[in-house]
């Protein structure tokens, strides 16, 4: 089983067995206003045909307002490619459209695809499935956009992933500067602890894709099992997490960049790591989501559904070094108590006006057996001695709103209202199967916050 199946549902409401036990202490500046947002269900997945269960999926917006998603199951019994177009001016409701569905009796064309999606100049979609494929560890995927007359879009297999390359892809694929798709897999390669890959784009049409293995994982110090979805910087260098390996196999943050006067890797067509830092349990551990970049100061962002001050998980810092010979900083930032303020954040973080924003799996109340999970805001600290403080945002009640957020936020300027509005999936919920929510700043939210603007609420 790869590190995210461990941590994937099962389809009854007893969790209790999940959760990781640790110690209880205080949880660091909590505050725990009331929710200033307002919650809607945007969609809710029927199962089936319609689609179940969007596992890990960040939602991908276009420039219209619409936004795309995956489904692990239902479809054709494989999964589905989804979009969801918002209502026209005067209406409520949103459309959702099947894209595409996979079938587990067409195992080759791939199957279950477990995380989002990435998106071409050309308006064509990008994706990973965990299962199928040739050699039944997952394929990558390309669908293009329909060309009039017709109105299906074109499913392409452009890779079978296999034990070189590695197996079991997870986290959404992303461009480099050069066009090239970039990933990670959870186990595989030649360390057998997973990979980085490289898919880049054929130079003529009908040609294939070529695939490349950028860093092999060994599961030791280098990490093992990278999970999420990754980041370019300008300069060309990967960042990620992976979820075992380190320091007593809980996880490290690494950096990785191309053969150069600061790199000789192992192999030429290699790239060489740099282990930013390695998860001790008590900051942290076993980090499953992708880091979020502050432009402004260099500083990446993070969290572990495991391991913090009392177990239940924490939101993380990195700061850069001033020089080559200095380390980079790890700071914890939030510790979860794994009571009214969450537990186990598996989603990535979204970064707007300094605060941080994410969802945790569980807690938030009693209800769905161990919470039904929790929106919140991290606000940074007013003054250097202070900390950072969280605002619960929104928790799920388990019903028609979903439950078990395991997605990132995004951030939309357009909703059923003005202002800014916050979306994300769920897990569970909504008609059973999962559900597509949006939150927008609700009038009191000034008040809520002493009068300052809040960050999600801000125009």
């Amino acid at each position: 089983m790869n590190i995210r199946s461990a941590f994937r549902l099962p389809s009854h409401p007893s969790l209790a067995a999940l959760l990781i036990a640790g110690a209880t202490v205080p949880a660091l500046a909590q505050t725990w206003p009331p929710a200033p947002l307002s919650e809607a269900t945007i969609y809710s997945f029927a199962g089936s045909a319609d689609g179940a269960r969007p596992e890990f999926v960040t939602l991908l917006p276009d420039s219209k307002g619409a936004l795309y998603g995956t489904t692990t199951f239902g479809g054709d019994g494989g999964g589905t490619v989804f979009k969801l177009t918002p209502p026209a001016l005067g209406q409520s409701r949103w459309t959702k459209t099947t894209l595409y569905s996979f079938s587990i009796t067409v195992p080759d064309a791939g199957y279950n695809p477990n995380s989002g999606l990435a998106r071409d100049a050309g308006g064509a979609l990008y994706g990973m499935t965990e299962m199928g494929g040739a050699k039944g560890i997952g394929v990558a995927f390309k669908l293009a956009p329909p060309v009039p007359p017709s109105t299906q879009w074109s499913y392409t297999k452009i890779h079978d992933f296999d034990q070189s390359t590695g197996s079991t892809p997870y986290g959404a694929p992303i461009f480099d500067g050069a066009g090239a798709l970039i990933g990670s897999t959870v186990s595989g390669g030649a360390g057998g602890g997973g990979t980085i890959y490289k898919l880049t784009p054929p130079s003529s049409p009908g040609s294939q894709w070529t695939a490349a293995t950028l860093y092999n994982f060994t599961g030791g110090a280098d990490g093992g099992s990278p999970a999420s979805t990754l980041m370019v910087d300008t300069g060309g260098a990967i960042y990620g997490t992976a979820s075992g390996g380190g320091s007593g196999g809980n996880g490290v943050a690494f950096k990785l960049t191309a053969a150069g006067s600061n790199c000789t890797p192992i192999s030429p067509s290699l790239w060489c790591e740099t282990v930013l830092h390695a998860f001790n349990g008590n900051d942290g551990s076993h980090p499953d989501s992708g880091l979020v970049l502050d432009n402004a100061s260099g500083v990446l962002y993070g969290t572990t559904p495991d391991g913090g001050a009392n177990g239940k998980g924490a939101v993380y810092s990195l700061t850069p070094p001033i020089s080559l010979s200095i380390q980079w900083v790890e700071e914890t930032l939030y510790s979860f108590s794994g009571g009214q303020d969450g537990v186990n954040p598996h989603s990535p973080l979204a970064l707007m006006g300094g605060s941080l924003y994410g969802a945790t799996l569980y807690g938030g109340g009693t209800g769905c057996g161990s919470g039904c999970g929790v929106l919140f805001e991290l606000v940074p600290p007013v003054a250097p001695a202070l900390s950072w403080s969280e605002n619960i945002l929104y928790r799920f009640t388990g019903g028609s709103d979903g439950s078990w957020p395991e997605g990132g936020l995004i951030f939309n300027a357009r909703g059923f209202g003005s202002g800014s509005a916050i979306y994300g999936v769920a897990n569970y919920g909504g008609s059973g199967f999962g559900a597509v929510f949006t939150l927008q700043c609700a009038r009191s939210a000034r008040e809520v916050f002493g009068g300052a603007q809040h960050g999600a609420c801000a125009q």
